[in-house]
């Protein structure tokens, strides 16, 4: 989000601007704590995630370096954070402060409009996520995801974080995530090696995330 701003805004919002770090499973923020700053990070991994009244994890979103997180935020009089933020693995982070991002967007209307235009395309990716979750089967869920990350890092990529968490963002159990990474590479479909994934074949990884029913 923060590179639809310009030299001299980037500089405004950093001058309150705090650095961090995180040790692996440390807690950043715990959903309903009142709400000063979001994030960027910079290294490492966070899982953004809700605990139900049994004490149950469900991991929302994994969010990976360059992403920043619960920026929507600097638009509400009280803000709270609506879910709980921790370190998959050893993270950096700078927190932007929300009173210094408004201060930026009030005094340019531009700047204003470019943040809305990269929000709306955040929202829709939320929407499409929901759908995906309602209408694929947990195989062509998992199938997406690994065609989404390899869109976006290259045919070949590191899973970067457990599998459990994974399968907590993709809503399927856990052995289901496992026995679709089996099955793809048992079609030649993908190649595993250990945490690394190697795409071996687009077409079919496109194919297996399109069905409407399970293999």
């Amino acid at each position: 989000m923060l590179c639809s701003l310009n030299r001299a805004e980037l500089e405004g919002i950093s001058r309150r601007a705090r650095c961090g770090h995180l040790e692996r499973g440390e807690v950043l923020f715990r959903q309903g704590d009142t709400a000063e700053r979001f994030y960027l990070v910079v290294k490492g991994h966070i899982k953004l995630y809700r605990l139900s009244p049994e004490g149950k994890e469900k991991v929302v979103k994994i969010v990976a370096p360059g992403a920043t997180f619960a920026e929507s935020l600097t638009f509400s009089s009280r803000p709270r954070y609506p879910l709980s933020a921790a370190a998959i693995d050893p993270v950096d982070l700078v927190g932007i402060e929300f009173r210094g991002f408004a201060r930026v967007l009030r005094s340019s209307v531009d700047a204003c409009f470019r943040i809305m235009e990269e929000m709306s395309v955040h929202l829709r990716t939320l929407v499409d996520e929901i759908d995906k979750l309602h209408f694929q089967s947990a195989n062509c869920r998992v199938a997406d995801y690994l065609l989404r990350r390899a869109k976006e890092e290259g045919d070949l990529f590191n899973l970067g974080v457990p599998k459990l968490v994974i399968a907590s963002v993709l809503s399927v159990a856990p052995e289901t995530l496992s026995r679709a990474l089996r099955d793809l590479n048992d079609r030649n479909v993908i190649q595993r090696r250990g945490r690394k994934i190697q795409v071996l074949d687009r077409v079919a990884l496109k194919d297996a995330a399109e069905r409407e029913s399970a293999w």
